[in-house]
């Protein structure tokens, strides 16, 4: 994908945080080619196993932590701003939705404009803004002797957003049986506070 060696570029490698490293790349318009570190022969999709799924919940903690903290400090405001997705944004792309013959009528959707506003505000304003993987499945998470580690940061993004953590819930109980609150507590044992509403 043509955005992928900018997002590793300007912001996953800035940011510090457990990525492969990009060896060389090659940018066109519209597509681009990158020698990348090969970073693990499996995933969690091959290798399902429960302590895995337990480390990627930590690993995507500690790299939400490390990107909070350096986001800042290591990346030029204008490449924040470029990659900033705010509240108001969320609401554009439900209107969006709404907008559809298909889903015009939806009473789910239509629920959720109601109460999205709400639960948005009160997010942005308790959660720290981090990267967003928006991929964050078994099959893009590597397994490493030290750990794990998360690959193709295309779709990455800037926000309090805790999608990726919701993937990973879901991921953990289809693959191995994980419930949720296992999920949880290997992420709340690195980050400390607590975001579960946010999740239910």
């Amino acid at each position: 994908m043509a955005k992928e060696t900018e997002v590793y570029q300007k912001l996953v490698h800035p940011l510090q945080i457990k990525a492969p490293e990009i060896f060389e790349s090659v940018q066109l318009n519209d597509s681009g080619v990158m020698v990348m570190e090969d970073a693990g022969e499996k995933n969690l999709e091959q290798q399902p196993q429960p302590p895995h799924f337990l480390e990627a919940s930590r690993e995507l903690a500690i790299l939400r932590v490390k990107a909070t903290a350096n986001l800042e400090s290591l990346v030029p405001k204008k490449v924040i701003d470029s990659y900033l997705v705010l509240k108001e944004d969320f609401l554009v792309l439900l209107d969006d939705l709404l907008k559809s013959d298909k889903l015009s009528e939806s009473k789910v959707l239509l629920k959720l404009k109601k109460v999205l506003p709400l639960h948005l505000e009160r997010l942005y304003q308790k959660i720290p803004t981090s990267i967003i993987h928006h991929d964050y499945h078994a099959k893009n998470l590597l397994i490493q002797n030290n750990g794990i580690m998360p690959i193709d940061w295309s779709l990455a993004y800037l926000s309090p957003h805790l999608g990726d953590l919701y993937c990973l819930v879901n991921g953990a109980h289809t693959w191995c049986g994980l419930t949720r609150d296992e999920i949880l507590y290997a992420y709340l044992d690195v980050t400390g506070y607590q975001i579960v509403f946010y999740i239910i």
